[in-house]
């Protein structure tokens, strides 16, 4: 079976709508997750806080529209470089994406500390809430650049052809940023920082594997020209990162904490 998917030869209606689906799952996603943590928020916290999460959601969805907006556009230079087959023009384009994305993160972090309490008051935040409003988008603002990171690195594997991978990752990130929420706002009682705390958290947890997706998959789909052998690469990473981990942390385990030797602790799978 021929599982490649390229936008620039074959049937290109039938390759756009399989790269679109993706991002429309990605995008009804999105909408079910904030609703979660709107939920969450609201449950456990009561109105208040609820209140001030939404009095700074417009600078929020600011921050977050310029992420994705600036992963998109730095992505169309790699989806050129990737379309020709330059190889050195696509890690030049990759290269330069991820020193500009450095450079702005530092940038817009900056501007946001120092122009973060005004903007607030400028938008007309109730004086009741200012200050929780405050603490919450601060956390988020200090942590903007894992923001962008994610972001970038996901603009990056849809230039390469790749819209299912971030997929992927947008529904495992937010399964842990709700567990997450539950976890510091009612056993650590954080409150509303507890909420602003758990954001960040999935993004770094995730950035080293959607670069290791990234990686395997320009390599490989250039090499054979295939984004269906790209997508098959990762899956296969993937496997036996998970076959192979799995099997040393079991090693460990036994020989290190319960203290077998060899021949006890493997004897189902080396030994008679």
């Amino acid at each position: 079976m021929h599982t490649k998917t390229d936008l620039l030869e074959g049937n290109i209606l039938k390759s756009l709508i399989l790269f679109a689906i993706p991002l429309i799952i990605s995008n009804l996603f999105q909408q079910l997750y904030n609703a979660a943590d709107t939920m969450i928020v609201g449950h456990f916290l009561g109105d208040e806080s609820l209140a001030a999460i939404g009095a700074c959601a417009a600078v929020y969805e600011l921050l977050v529209g310029f992420a994705l907006g600036f992963g998109n556009g730095l992505s169309m230079v790699v989806a050129r470089s990737f379309g020709v087959g330059d190889k050195d023009l696509l890690k030049r384009a990759v290269a330069g994406s991820l020193v500009i994305g450095a450079a702005v993160t530092v940038g817009v972090m900056l501007i946001a500390q120092i122009g973060l309490r005004p903007l607030l008051v400028l938008l007309h935040t109730p004086s009741e809430i200012i200050e929780e409003s405050y603490s919450y988008i601060y956390i988020v603002t200090i942590c903007v650049g894992v923001m962008f990171a994610y972001n970038l690195l996901s603009g990056l594997l849809r230039a390469i052809g790749n819209s299912f991978m971030p997929l992927a990752f947008l529904i495992i990130s937010s399964v842990i940023n709700i567990v997450l929420d539950v976890l510091f706002i009612t056993q650590f009682q954080m409150g509303i920082r507890g909420a602003a705390v758990a954001c960040p958290h999935w993004w770094v947890m995730l950035l080293p594997f959607v670069l290791f997706a990234l990686i395997i998959f320009v390599d490989a789909a250039l090499q054979e020209r295939s984004l269906g052998v790209g997508l098959r690469a990762v899956a296969a990473a993937y496997i036996q990162l998970w076959g192979y981990g799995s099997g040393f942390w079991r090693a460990w385990w036994r020989r290190c904490v319960l203290g077998k030797g060899e021949f006890e602790a493997f004897s189902k799978n080396f030994y008679k």
